[in-house]
């Protein structure tokens, strides 16, 4: 007898239990509302010395084959609650609740850079290589090991240079005052001093965000124009237009300040022969046209 009392106590509490549970999920789960867990934290973007957003979003709209203005985004979140007690008493229960949120996303320019770079990364050519070649500007190999890379690739190759050293120069300050804008040409060095590769760097002058920001170690994402193996190359085109440009500055040129105080009599002479040296491009060199540079 008293182990039947004992089964009878014991199966009317696992019903009481079965219950409770059933009762408190009707009175508090299915009138709550469902939690949806919290989306990713966004990763912060990385503060750009220079970004050609109209680039970006030309090479990104040619890979995609054209843009929307927006994107819809859709977060589900499912929960299902299931219980039951077998004795004497038999209970059941089975219920899913589904909440969905959806946003518009407005792409803005650096999403659309990162966007671009995602796209990069995954594609790759017929040859198996990737879209996206990353070389670093101070190789273990030295700029022999880097010289080979550059030439494996095709002309219009997309490269992502790390680790990057690149002095903003002070003729770049006057490009602004241009009334047409020009592109400033940057110089950058990859490797050591012995066995350098010297790279053009065609700037916008309107991408350009602040110069103070080349300072330190930068990441450079841009397009392989050309490849210098023997010989140099200087544009001409682009020497007379900045030429010309200097020239219709006229005297205004002297009420511009910069940093080369000491050349401050003769300006376009000092501005002219800075130019003309950043222009030209020597065997074992290359123009990259940046698409951004950033930290």
């Amino acid at each position: 007898m008293a182990s039947s009392a004992f089964v009878k106590v014991g199966t009317g509490v696992a019903a009481a239990v079965a219950v409770g549970v059933i009762a408190g999920y009707f009175v508090w789960g299915r009138d709550g509302t469902p939690t949806v867990p919290p989306a990713a934290a966004p990763v912060l973007p990385a503060e750009y010395a220079y970004l050609d957003s109209g680039r970006a979003t030309t090479y990104l709209s040619q890979i995609s084959n054209g843009l929307s203005s927006g994107e819809q985004r859709t977060l589900t979140h499912a929960r299902e609650l299931s219980g039951g007690a077998d004795a004497t008493l038999k209970l059941g229960i089975s219920q899913t609740d589904t909440a969905s949120v959806q946003e518009t996303l407005t792409p803005t320019n650096t999403s659309q850079f990162a966007l671009l770079l995602r796209r990069l990364e995954a594609a790759r050519y017929g040859s198996g290589l990737p879209w996206l070649t990353k070389l670093d500007c101070f190789p273990r190999g030295g700029g022999e090991f880097a010289w080979k890379r550059l030439r494996e690739l095709p002309e219009g190759a997309f490269v992502e240079l790390h680790d990057c050293l690149i002095k903003f120069p002070d003729y770049g300050l006057v490009f602004p005052y241009f009334a047409q804008p020009v592109s400033v040409p940057l110089k950058l060095k990859i490797g050591t001093a012995k066995a350098r590769l010297s790279i053009l760097l065609p700037l916008t002058t309107a991408s350009v965000t602040d110069p103070g920001l080349f300072i330190g170690h930068l990441v450079v994402v841009g397009k392989l124009l050309r490849t210098v193996a023997t010989g140099s190359y200087r544009d001409p085109v682009a020497v007379a237009r900045i030429e010309q440009s200097l020239v219709q500055l006229g005297p205004r040129l002297y009420k511009i300040p910069f940093p080369a105080a000491s050349n401050a009599n003769r300006p376009q002479r000092y501005l002219k022969g800075q130019i003309r040296r950043a222009l030209l491009v020597p065997a074992r060199g290359a123009i990259i046209l940046p698409v951004a540079i950033y930290k």
